[in-house]
């Protein structure tokens, strides 16, 4: 049976983005979206709207609960020109949330930049879309 549900949205404004006007909004896609399709909306809407992100919070959580039986586990397995050198079987994910940069290894400390890593386990074959391949 299908699943629907509605996110309404009563408040967008474009014109609260006209400081963005010639900056791009950091932590936000819009840069990448502009590299890559050559188009840019300043105004926080189209695919790198956190409307648009919103519609894969609320599958994500409905997924997690149709789901239980999957183990998920993503974390930071380096930082700058440090790696984490453990198979991840040898990892405690209970650590990850603990470490500001969500990693389970503590030598890989404070810094900026590095590659996340994911661990999907116990998943059903044939489960999943082709989209994300």
């Amino acid at each position: 049976m299908p699943i629907g549900f509605v996110i309404k949205n009563t408040n967008q404004k474009s014109k609260d983005y006209n400081h963005n006007t010639n900056v791009y909004r950091p932590s936000h896609a819009d840069y990448t979206y502009d590299k890559k399709y050559g188009i840019r909306d300043y105004r926080g809407g189209g695919r790198t709207s956190a409307r648009e992100t919103a519609n894969w919070v609320v599958a994500g959580a409905l997924a997690k609960q149709l789901l239980a039986h999957i183990s998920i586990n993503a974390f930071t397995s380096s930082v700058g020109d440090i790696f984490i050198d453990k198979p991840y079987q040898d990892l405690d994910f209970s650590k990850t949330e603990s470490n500001i940069v969500r990693c389970p290894d503590e030598k890989a400390g404070d810094t900026i930049g590095g590659t996340f890593s994911c661990v999907a386990q116990n998943v059903p074959v044939g489960l999943g879309e082709p989209i994300f391949l």
